[in-house]
């Protein structure tokens, strides 16, 4: 088998329901799916992921305001694991 088929152990699906504190809708597996490819793509960039056992974002149960420029907003907190 190929080394990205053996060598891929970090799932951008798996563990969803546990890393999505709080209601688990549509929208709050979307944006930990994104933050899921941006962290573990950043990881393969630089020739990380088989240096860690586990990767992913989590989602936390609370908003912060935010501004980019614009009009205030609440934004949800995503970390890396």
């Amino acid at each position: 088998m190929s080394e990205k088929i053996t060598g891929d152990t970090h799932s951008q699906v798996r563990g969803f329901g546990i890393r999505i504190l709080g209601d688990v809708t549509a929208d709050k597996v979307e944006d930990t799916s994104g933050m899921d490819y941006i962290f573990i793509q950043g990881l393969k960039d630089h020739g990380l992921l088989r240096s860690v056992w586990q990767a992913g974002a989590i989602l936390f149960p609370i908003n912060s305001v935010g501004r980019n420029g614009g009009p205030e907003r609440l934004m949800r907190k995503l970390a890396p694991l």
